[in-house]
């Protein structure tokens, strides 16, 4: 094992932001694994290689399930740091990507106390806030189907509208503003408000929010993601200036 001493954390975070993400996946890997600051950094790294694969599901997956596996060991390692929570919320809600309406609706509820309890020991953490948006605008957008689904399996389904959402991403906003390390969330988060202000039939807003997005320039880390976020907000603007209502 590397001795804690000899990593220097502000340099891996640095390196991971400018999209050396493999590369402090290894070192993370041959560091002390009792180490919460190893852990949680290895689950960011380990879900961050799951992103730059769009559409490779069997990669995706594989790589979403290892991160969500060492964010709960970070929890058992120090159950008051926030990275733990905040990573094991947003690999589980990637994968329910890949799970059944009633395996992915079931982990909602868990989902939400991760990122409650991420956000109530990091307050200020625009992945969080990002996060806690994406889930309320998950559970809005859910459709009549997978609704009917949810009332017949649980007693109290879990619920939250576009309103809930909003508050969540544009404090996001405020805090990623003008920061390259925070890039790749700033990108999801335009193009997330882009969204839920359609959601709530602001068609000049949701506008405004896509064009953000594409004017993003691509760098730091999830180069891959943000070039998908683009598209689709490409594809809402073309979609919202051809429609007739």
């Amino acid at each position: 094992h590397i001795d804690k001493m000899s990593l220097n954390f502000e340099e891996l975070d640095t390196r991971f932001d400018n999209g050396e993400c493999e590369a402090v996946m290894q070192e993370l890997e041959k560091a002390n694994d009792k180490d919460i600051e190893v852990v949680w950094r290895l689950a960011r790294c380990q879900f961050e290689v799951g992103t730059s694969k769009p559409g490779e599901t069997e990669f995706q997956k594989t790589w979403y399930e290892k991160a969500y596996e060492t964010s709960l060991k970070a929890i058992e390692i120090d159950p008051d740091h926030y990275g733990g929570y905040k990573w094991a919320g947003i690999a589980l809600g990637y994968l329910g990507d890949f799970v059944s309406t009633k395996e992915m609706i079931g982990n909602s509820f868990k989902i939400r106390e991760f990122f409650d309890r991420a956000d109530s020991l990091s307050s200020n953490d625009p992945t969080v806030k990002h996060a806690l948006g994406k889930w309320s605008y998950k559970i809005a957008n859910i459709g009549w189907a997978e609704r009917t689904v949810a009332s017949a399996l649980f007693a109290s389904p879990p619920t939250a509208t576009f309103e809930d959402a909003l508050p969540y991403f544009l404090a996001c906003e405020e805090l990623v503003v003008g920061k390259v390390r925070y890039q790749s969330i700033a990108s999801s988060n335009y193009l997330m408000l882009g969204q839920t202000y359609e959601g709530l039939k602001n068609t000049e807003k949701a506008k405004e929010y896509y064009n953000k997005c594409i004017a993003l320039p691509l760098e730091g880390a999830g180069v891959k993601v943000q070039e998908v976020n683009q598209k689709l907000a490409k594809e809402r603007i073309a979609a919202i200036g051809s429609s007739w209502w």
